[in-house]
């Protein structure tokens, strides 16, 4: 009988470079289904543990973003580089709200009726204090007229570029979280307890419209007579008639949505919740998620005229598409 034997094969050796080329793909392999889900967002830092409370861009490089302790921070190159502001704000303070005309022209509104403008793109602030207002947002015509919301249903109106205020019935005691205009006539609020407002004689006069919902709703968006707010367990509303009729989309999410943004008739986003990033591309009808985490919260949203987008949140973080 023939012996037969049997040669144990040697366990392959591989080099460094192959193991490096294993390991990549490895980690490829891992990250893939996120890559692919994130919609290529990516994430920038201002300041790690802070959260930033609103965002606002005026072109491709030239943006701003606000937060707890009554810090700005300013970018000149599309939020590679953010640099802190001096604004002479207590670090108890929340910037809830910023509005810039243009890179130099700008306003910031926040809790403690916190104030602040400036005319050289953030490098000095002006303080104020409005007495009464817990501000949530601000919106300004131009550097003289502007509105602001907060608590107890107020709506504050300036014609001297925030040095004075005068408060304007609103026949509401909710919080008002956003304010809106169109132009110089049509404008928007909403607010707790499903609350919108809407007036069409420049802000004298404030009715109520009827949203069918008792949620708190966050930010509202408009674009020519189409509107979407946008609020807690997951509301969504949309219009068709500058608000005659506001009828809920489901969006098949409970989370709470904070702001809502379109760049165009067709293409726009809304945030909230875990992260979370939808997407839509054709005038609202339907979503998609681009985005999302299982922790963390997205407050605002600013696009910038060519499509470019950015939003904050918890922890510092800014994402851009």
């Amino acid at each position: 009988m023939e012996n037969v034997q049997h040669v144990q094969k040697p366990f392959p050796v591989f080099g460094v470079e192959m193991l490096g080329k294993i390991i990549i793909l490895v980690i490829m392999i891992i990250l893939l289904p996120s890559l692919v889900f994130s919609g290529e967002w990516v994430t920038q830092r201002v300041k790690v543990g802070d959260n930033r409370l609103d965002i606002c861009f005026v072109d491709g490089k030239h943006g701003f973003c606000s937060g707890w302790g009554g810090e700005i921070y300013a970018t000149s190159d599309g939020g590679n580089t953010w640099l802190i502001q001096e604004t002479g704000l207590d670090n108890y303070v929340w910037i809830n709200a910023l509005f810039f005309l243009d890179k130099d022209r700008g306003f910031a509104a926040g809790t403690f009726g916190s104030f602040l403008s400036t005319e050289d793109g953030g490098e000095t602030w002006i303080k104020r204090e409005v007495k009464g207002i817990e501000f949530k947002d601000i919106f300004f015509h131009d550097e003289n007229i502007g509105f602001g919301v907060g608590n107890d249903g107020m709506i504050l109106k300036t014609e001297n570029s925030g040095l004075n205020w005068k408060e304007i019935e609103s026949n509401s005691e909710e919080l008002l979280n956003k304010i809106v205009f169109v132009n110089e006539d049509s404008g928007w609020v909403v607010g707790s307890m499903g609350t919108i407002l809407h007036t069409e004689d420049g802000g004298k006069k404030w009715r109520s419209q009827k949203s069918g919902t008792e949620s708190m709703l966050y930010s509202i968006t408009f674009r020519n007579d189409i509107g979407f707010a946008v609020g807690m367990n997951g509301t969504l509303l949309v219009t068709e008639d500058r608000g005659l009729r506001w009828n809920r989309r489901k969006l098949g999410t409970g989370i709470e949505l904070t702001d809502i943004a379109f760049y165009n008739k067709l293409s726009g986003y809304i945030v909230g919740e875990n992260e979370t990033i939808f997407r839509t591309d054709d005038g609202g009808k339907s979503w998609i998620i681009e985005s999302t985490s299982k922790t963390g919260w997205l407050h605002s949203i600013t696009i910038e005229e060519k499509g470019k987008c950015w939003v904050s949140g918890n922890h510092g973080k800014i994402m851009v598409n």
